[in-house]
């Protein structure tokens, strides 16, 4: 909501990934959100995708970042992508959002024709 008020210029975000042997990680495993022992391991192969965090209603924050490139963009999404996030679990559906969402932001971003962009995206596929 922050982001679609400012109306930014670069929609793009992230989960939240504390790094082992930090205070942030120290502070999350204090608190329950990260297992003791978590280790360099635990981490997922990207930040686009998985949190490594133990929280409530997980899934659906990593369904509201999934779909954050568009809804930023386009606002008015936003009523009808809640009621989806809050009521359904569609998690194919969000994965595939993102991956759309990465292909029009990368070509957009850097002005990039669609074939290059395409290529961008077959490279980038592992990242999920």
């Amino acid at each position: 909501r922050i982001n679609i008020k400012i109306k930014t210029d670069f929609a793009f975000s992230t989960l939240f990934m504390p790094f082992p042997e930090t205070n942030l990680a120290k502070y999350c495993i204090e608190h329950g959100y990260l297992k003791k022992g978590f280790t360099f391991d635990d981490l997922p192969k990207s930040f686009l995708t998985h949190s490594v965090l133990t929280l409530k209603d997980k899934d659906k924050i990593e369904n509201v970042q999934k779909c954050s490139y568009l809804l930023i963009k386009y606002p008015f999404l936003l009523g009808p992508t809640e009621k989806v996030i809050r009521n359904f679990k569609f998690n194919r559906l969000f994965y595939l959002i993102i991956f759309l969402s990465t292909f029009f932001r990368y070509k957009e971003e850097r002005q990039i024709s669609l074939f290059n962009a395409v290529k961008f995206l077959w490279r980038f596929r592992k990242s999920f």
